[in-house]
């Protein structure tokens, strides 16, 4: 009989030791879990923003770009438009 009392309360122990150990591994786990899945989608949503970044810098490069054509091409008219109306 001291046996089964003895594994018994191995047994209890054990039960007790490994729900101490495990349940709080398993909150640990979940909100690890919760958290990486974020933080992913913190990151992808800061790539995407990068990418957009990188588009509308590419944009604005080109409307500077346009921008001083625009303003050598209206000298070269104003240039004309003057020596024109100067020559009459």
């Amino acid at each position: 009989m001291d046996n089964a009392k003895l594994a018994e309360w191995v047994w209890k122990a054990l039960t007790l030791l490994l729900s101490v150990v495990i349940i709080p591994t398993f909150g640990w786990v979940w909100m690890t879990h919760s958290n990486v899945n974020s933080l992913e989608l913190k990151v992808e949503i800061l790539e995407r923003s990068a990418r957009e970044g990188t588009q509308y810098k590419e944009d604005v490069i080109g409307m500077k770009k346009d921008i001083e054509y625009m303003r050598g091409s209206l000298l070269r008219i104003e240039d004309a438009v003057s020596k024109r109306g100067n020559g009459r």
